[in-house]
This record gives C-alpha cells, structure tokens and sequence, in this order.
C-alpha cells in the first residue's frame, strides 16, 4: 500500500496520510475533493499538491519512507475535468 498526503503551501504543511494501492488510485481519490465544489481543495485547489511519501506492508505494519515526489498540483485535477466536459 503507498503513502500519499497533500501539501498546503498556504500554511507550509502537510496534511493526513493517505492510503492508496498506487498513485492513480490516490488521485482519483483526491479528485473527488477537487470535484465537490465546496471542498477546501477544490475552493483553494492552486494551494495544495498530492505528494507521495512512502509505502507500508500490511502484513507486518512497516512503513518505509521514500523520497517526497509531487504527483499532481491539485488545480491541474480541476484543469483536466474542464477539458473531459468541453470534449
């Protein structure tokens, strides 16, 4: 299972992990935020990005940090609906 959290670069921080199977899996999930016209990321979507941090093993309960890599800035989710609608 991956680790994702997203990064409020108003406040400098990150928020909740997140757990998902693999990084399309976490931005789907964070899509449905982005989606929901009166979420905190969609109203703010250009503060926050979805960031990858780790993994865990669920059998064991180990987590294992990976170097933080940005996956999507959370603006480019609400950019992309726009165009699926348009087309």
């Amino acid at each position: 299972m991956r680790l994702f959290r997203i990064y409020d670069s108003k406040a400098e921080t990150y928020g909740p992990i997140l757990e998902a199977d693999n990084s399309a899996v976490a931005i789907r999930m964070v899509q449905r935020a982005v989606d929901d016209e009166s979420s905190e990321w969609s109203i703010h979507a250009e503060d926050y990005s979805l960031w990858e941090v780790g993994e865990t093993d669920r059998d064991t309960a180990s987590i294992s940090p990976t170097t933080p890599s940005c996956l999507i800035h959370l603006h480019e989710l609400r950019t992309q609906n726009a165009i699926k609608a348009v087309g």
